[in-house]
Order: C-alpha cells, then structure tokens, then sequence
C-alpha cells in the first residue's frame, strides 16, 4: 500500500486525521509534479499484493460515523466556497 500511514485504524482526533491524509495527497501531487517517474510507484507496481490472511490488521470496511459525516460536509462546503470564489 502506497500510504502505509493509513494503513491501519487511527486514534487520532478526526482534525488530524484529516490533516494526514492530505499530507499524504499533498506529497503525493508534489512528487508527481516534481519527477517524471516516481520509483516507489515502479517498486509497489512490481510487488504482488499481500495475501488477505497474512494480514492480520486488515481493514475490509470502514463505517461513516455522524462526526466524519459533518466534516466530510464542511471541508467539502469549504473547497466549493473558495472555488466559487474564483468564478
């Protein structure tokens, strides 16, 4: 998995969990802005994917709490207000 930090269940308030993972989206545009190929993409592509029983934390579903729900709304309210901003 490219985002190992992601890869298993976060404790962390959602605020920072958010953060992450657009750390992670953020890093991933500047490597593909900055470098023609990116290697660790080449190696993940090459590497076979785990096998589901040898993964002990695996994460096959995650359920919608009301409390991502509201600020999945309110980042998304947040992103179309700055962008309608610019029309």
């Amino acid at each position: 998995m490219c985002w190992g930090i992601l890869r298993s269940a976060s404790f962390y308030p959602i605020q920072t969990q958010t953060r992450l993972i657009m750390a992670c989206f953020l890093l991933h545009n500047f490597i593909r802005l900055e470098m023609e190929v990116d290697p660790m993409e080449i190696l993940y592509d090459a590497t076979p994917p785990p096998q589901h029983e040898d993964c002990v934390d695996y994460i096959g579903t995650v359920e919608a709490t009301n409390e991502w729900t509201a600020n999945r709304d309110l980042l998304a309210q947040e992103v179309y207000d700055i962008w309608n901003q610019g029309n």
